[in-house]
């Protein structure tokens, strides 16, 4: 960081990737590869002219810039923000040939801590991940998307103790799909509706009479008691989890 002249400054770390490549795909697609890092270069010579200081370098399938404060002791609140005001540039003067690139953007913090900017680095990992899975968005910072980050790292959590698969959810999700029921559907409305009927009801159009019976049938199948405000949680939390691992 010294010879970088960034000691003392705050800095973010941005990282940029081209959406659903990997580094096998990449590293046998040579034409993919050029594009990443001609990308990579183009990335690197816009944040020098925009940001002055910012460094940038290609590792893997991913291009990491450590983006600087304009000064030394500079406020390091708005940073993400300059950076991803950076980014947002960088996409507007691009070609349509990097219309799969994104672009995360990590915390503030003081340059002069190695574990600091490895925290910030794995931020902007974490919005890459993120962003790769819901197609649409192409930068974001940490700060925008940390539920949705921490929801995924919480499925794999989940995935690896066998947990997912024997949650309520994931019950109902069986039954649906043995029995050509919607009761996940019903069970998500009504969640969704922070447990008014008439309008989650009315979302599905169907008569609160049936989707009263329905949600009944979803609390039984499901092993649930939708009285108990953790039960509901849990079950909240499930369906979250699972819409946030879904492309």
């Amino acid at each position: 960081m010294e010879r970088l002249r960034l000691a003392g400054r705050p800095v973010t770390v941005m990282a940029m990737a081209v959406s659903g490549m990997t580094a096998a795909s990449a590293a046998g697609a040579p034409t993919s590869r050029q594009l990443l890092e001609r990308t990579a270069d183009a990335l690197s010579f816009h944040l020098s002219v925009v940001t002055p200081g910012s460094v940038a370098a290609l590792a893997g399938d991913v291009c990491y810039a450590i983006v600087p404060s304009p000064a030394q002791g500079a406020n390091a609140d708005d940073l993400p923000e300059k950076a991803q005001s950076a980014a947002r540039d960088f996409l507007q003067r691009a070609s349509d040939g990097l219309t799969g690139v994104v672009l995360g953007i990590g915390r503030a913090v003081d340059s002069a801590g190695p574990a600091d900017l490895a925290r910030s680095r794995h931020d902007a990992d974490r919005t890459l991940r993120v962003l790769r899975q819901r197609p649409g968005r192409r930068v974001a910072r940490y700060s925008e998307v940390q539920v949705d980050a921490l929801l995924l790292e919480l499925g794999d959590l989940l995935r690896s103790e066998g947990s997912l698969l024997d949650g309520p959810i994931e019950r109902l999700r069986t039954y649906d799909r043995e029995n050509g029921t919607a009761l996940v559907e019903t069970l998500t409305a009504w969640l969704d509706s922070l447990g008014n009927v008439l309008g989650a009801s009315a979302s599905l159009d169907v008569h609160p009479n049936t989707f009263r019976y329905r949600l009944r049938r979803a609390a039984e199948i499901a092993g649930t008691d939708l009285n108990d405000p953790g039960k509901r949680f849990a079950a909240m939390l499930e369906l979250r989890v699972m819409r946030a691992d879904s492309p």
